[in-house]
């Protein structure tokens, strides 16, 4: 099959499929499909085949006739238990009945399975069942056992359990039925965030409101027959087949009458489609990326990094300059700033933290942006954490949405907006803090909206200020303009809930006809973005264009020394446009040196190491400007030009040696920090006070983690 065919294919397709028991007819011809990110609703009277359609797609009842495939597995064809436990593992089911191991605990009831059938280590289960846990709304009860839960609470337990093996569809049968009235609100609440984060849904259920709400499509069975299938407004209001007519009316639901329904949560046909702007804001305000333990693991690499940067960064000239220019400005607050002891107000510690974090070219940098995602990113949120009850879990979610957002809208633009001299760093790192800002205050999709459009007014950012202490200004403006926009959004501002909508919108403007807008939001968090292609976390504290060259020169030497008076020119090999961001050629500085090639390569033969001290404020040494004087640039014009996509980077390193014998070295991916810790440690200078950072940042959930953290940004290191 096909790229394009198998995203268009139905993940679930039933082709005529019969069923009895005995003389007893259940199935008698149903066909149906669900596409991707649907919910499906199944109606119709007790006993008209629902659960059983349920049941063949789980290969737990054998049809005698017709067909049925779950992607491109045959389910009607499976022969063996062990076809079938594989196709299980791909469908999560939640019965009726709750179906606990009443003598394990809620955690162990999560975990047995993805650790025995999927193989996992017993702690990566266990760290995905407490986020899962936290997501059912069960935080605190992972001890406790189902004997100690109320029948709703059990439930929740189940759906994590079904979603604890990454399903790909899931389906509810009948899940409320044996529930208390007071419980079952707590049970839709989940499955009702579980729609709205696109999960492939099939639900079996007499709750029909919750049916309306929900559902993309609702088939309503009689008699083991699909009599009507459509959307919810018309299958309820407006049903084109008496027996459906019949079906609804007896329900004697006062709720269902025409009119009293709210409008559906979830886009039907007869729904207007949702603007980019709007589709972007609903996934910004309902995503769950800390389900996936992956992604949140990255993110606390994230803060890891970020932290090793900033610390050193607040003794910066640069920083300091910033500093003592808004001291006199900032209000009072309870934000802090990092590596030092003050306190302000939440606009002025995203400036100033933003500015820090970029301050040594030492920070995270995301293909999909070509720039800087964390430190625009976390300053905004660092700022507003006091003014919250958010825990370290939300913190997280927040950030690893403002990531998303960033990325998305990276690919959107395409290089295009990176060639023709923005920082993307400024640009996008302006939405992206807004959306985790906005995320983060808990601001619903529309006031997310009009936050994105104040953000992308403010979005500013030219690369002729890179080797300049602007360019970590960059992302100081960027974060406090974010942040600025999600507050400004809060507290009521009018502004347009459209900005990536129509001829003038920010992806048209800034994209100067090379945009996608669709990849703002296709396939969000399908990966998500921090894992694939994933952030890297520098080993230079230099511009990232200079590292695969880095590399190549230190793997050089690390074959076999290079005598470096014998050197007769060495050459730097780039795709076309990958060295885009190396303005300066003829360095002054270390500084200066951060964007040139031509004294990162001859630092690292001299000195056989590239350390933070190479690219100080400090004049550039004779030797080094003798040696970076014999470095040549060439751009292989066959090779593809350098873009969003990581395969498109890459640098060969030549070394002619006067005796006519010549090193070479290509290198296409950067292998970035291995150890964060050793990284933050040398950062902060081994400073007993933050000894304990990097182990609060792995661990924390509560809130209460969260403002340790907080109180330990204002340490100031003993560098």
């Amino acid at each position: 099959m096909s790229q394009a065919a198998a995203v268009d294919a139905p993940l679930v397709s039933l082709e005529d499929v019969h069923l009895s028991y005995g003389a007893h007819k259940i199935l008698n011809g149903i066909t149906l499909d669900v596409r991707r990110g649907a919910v499906v609703s199944i109606i119709g009277p007790s006993g008209s085949g629902k659960s059983t359609i349920l049941r063949t797609i789980n290969g737990l009842a054998v049809p005698e006739r017709g067909r049925i495939f779950v992607g491109e597995t045959a389910v009607h064809g499976l022969k063996t238990e062990a076809e079938r436990v594989a196709l299980r593992k791909r469908i999560g089911f939640v019965f009726q009945q709750y179906n606990l191991f009443p003598h394990l605990s809620v955690l162990d009831n999560i975990t047995i399975a993805p650790v025995r059938i999927l193989g996992e280590r017993k702690a990566d289960a266990e760290a995905r069942a407490r986020a899962l846990i936290d997501r059912v709304r069960l935080t605190g009860k992972e001890h406790a056992y189902p004997g100690q839960l109320s029948g709703g609470q059990q439930q929740r337990v189940a759906i994590a359990r079904a979603l604890a093996m990454r399903p790909e569809l899931v389906l509810f049968d009948e899940v409320t039925s044996a529930l208390d009235p007071e419980t079952v609100g707590e049970v839709l609440a989940v499955i009702r965030d579980l729609v709205k984060d696109g999960l492939t849904c099939i639900l079996v259920t007499h709750e029909m409101r919750f049916a309306e709400e929900v559902s993309h499509e609702i088939v309503f069975t009689e008699h083991g027959e699909i009599v009507e299938r459509g959307s919810a407004r018309s299958i309820f209001h407006n049903p084109a087949s008496p027996r459906t007519r019949a079906f609804i009316k007896g329900l004697g639901i006062k709720e269902l009458d025409a009119g009293a329904m709210p409008a559906p949560a979830v886009a039907n046909e007869s729904t207007p489609p949702m603007t980019l702007t709007a589709r972007l804001a609903r996934l910004i305000a309902t995503a769950d990326p800390t389900a996936s333990v992956e992604a949140t693991e990255a993110a606390r690499d994230a803060v890891l990094d970020f932290l090793a940067c900033a610390f050193p960064g607040a003794c910066d000239a640069g920083t300091a300059t910033v500093w003592r220019t808004f001291a006199p400005l900032a209000g009072q607050g309870e934000a802090a700033l990092i590596g030092r002891p003050e306190r302000v107000d939440a606009a002025t510690a995203a400036l100033v933290n933003g500015h820090a974090g970029h301050a040594l070219d030492y920070d995270d940098v995301h293909a999909s942006v070509r720039g800087h995602p964390s430190t625009v990113i976390l300053p905004a949120l660092l700022a507003i954490v006091p003014r919250t009850n958010a825990s370290a879990t939300d913190f997280l979610a927040a950030y690893l949405v403002g990531l998303e957002t960033m990325a998305r809208l990276g690919l959107a633009l395409g290089s295009r907006h990176y060639e023709l001299g923005f920082h993307s760093t400024a640009t996008l790192g302006t939405i992206a803090a807004a959306a985790a800002a906005a995320r983060l205050l808990g601001l619903g999709e529309q006031r997310i909206a009009v936050a994105l459009g104040l953000a992308a007014t403010q979005s500013a950012g030219l690369r002729a200020q890179f080797g300049t202490d602007a360019k970590p200004l960059h992302a100081g403006l960027a974060a406090r303009a974010g942040l600025t926009a999600a507050l400004l959004a809060e507290a009521g501002l009018a502004g347009t809930a459209g900005i990536l909508d129509g001829p003038i919108d920010f992806l048209s403007v800034f994209g100067a006809g090379a945009e996608a807008p669709e990849r703002a939001v296709a396939d969000w968090g399908a990966p998500w973005q921090i894992l694939k292609p994933g952030l890297i976390f520098k080993e230079f504290a230099c511009c990232t264009a200079t590292h695969c060259a880095a590399e190549a020169t230190l793997d050089l030497l690390a074959e076999a020394p290079i005598d470096v008076p014998a050197i007769e020119r060495i050459t730097v090999t780039f795709p076309p446009g990958g060295d885009a961001a190396l303005t300066v050629r003829e360095p002054t500085t270390g500084v200066d040196g951060r964007f040139s090639v031509e004294y990162v390569v001859a630092s690292a033969l001299i000195d056989g190491k590239l350390g933070v001290e190479t690219f100080d404020d400090q004049p550039v040494r004779p030797d080094v400007q003798a040696l970076l004087a014999r470095v040549e640039r060439r751009h292989d014009e066959t090779a593809p030009r350098m873009s969003n996509d990581p395969a498109t980077r890459f640098s060969v390193v030549e070394i002619d040696l006067t005796d006519g014998t010549r090193r070479v070295r290509r290198v296409a991916s950067i292998r970035g920090a291995q150890d964060l810790r050793a990284k933050f440690r040398d950062a902060v200078g081994g400073d007993p006070a933050l000894e304990r950072l990097p182990d609060l940042v792995r661990t924390m959930r509560s809130t209460d983690d969260l403002r340790t953290l907080i109180s330990l940004l204002n340490t100031v290191p003993s560098l």
